[in-house]
């Protein structure tokens, strides 16, 4: 090889490799970018599409846990008016028929799922309060009628049957608000 073919060959691969780094490099760049936009709007997609379907699955889980919440209440407000009625009318029950056990395994997940402290913090009063009254039909039960008790606590269960009634209607108003 002679020098000037040496050099041709030198200034050649030279200019080949300038002509490579100027056009090849921003091309590269180019096509990395595109590259990693449609990665990220794939990515964005998929984040998106699962955040809706937790979204979905707690919509679902929460409509459940309220609707039979809702029924829960649905008993207890019948079973109030039975009792009230009852007790009220001198007869003999043997049971308040109140479901509470239906808070009790729902409490947890409800405090989770309704984002409303302040009704969540009733709906636990209100089945407390159930639970006194369901205590206080337990006592009359026991008692005899002569007991002189017994009527004071009949006057307490009458007068209290309808509060709880009210409230529980109302508790079920708010409640609808949060099955969708």
């Amino acid at each position: 090889m002679t020098w000037p073919e040496f050099f041709w060959d030198v200034a050649s691969n030279t200019f080949a490799t300038m002509i490579g780094i100027v056009f090849g490099v921003p091309v590269a760049l180019w096509i990395e970018r595109r590259r990693q936009h449609k990665d990220d709007l794939a990515n964005a997609i998929r984040r998106n599409e699962e955040r809706r379907t937790v979204e979905e699955r707690l919509r679902q889980r929460r409509a459940t846990l309220v609707g039979l919440l809702d029924t829960s209440l649905v008993v207890n407000l019948a079973a109030l008016q039975t009792a009230e009625t009852e007790i009220g009318r001198g007869e003999h029950v043997f049971t308040s028929g109140l479901e509470l056990q239906t808070w009790d395994v729902l409490k947890p997940q409800i405090v989770e799922l309704i984002d409303d402290p302040a009704f969540v913090a009733r709906l636990a009063q209100y089945f407390a309060q159930l639970g006194i009254f369901d205590a206080m039909v337990t006592q009359r039960i026991s008692w005899d009628v002569a007991y002189q008790g017994s009527g004071l606590l009949k006057d307490r269960i009458v007068q209290l049957g309808p509060e709880l009634r009210h409230e529980g209607g109302l508790i079920r108003e708010k409640l609808r608000r949060f099955a969708g």
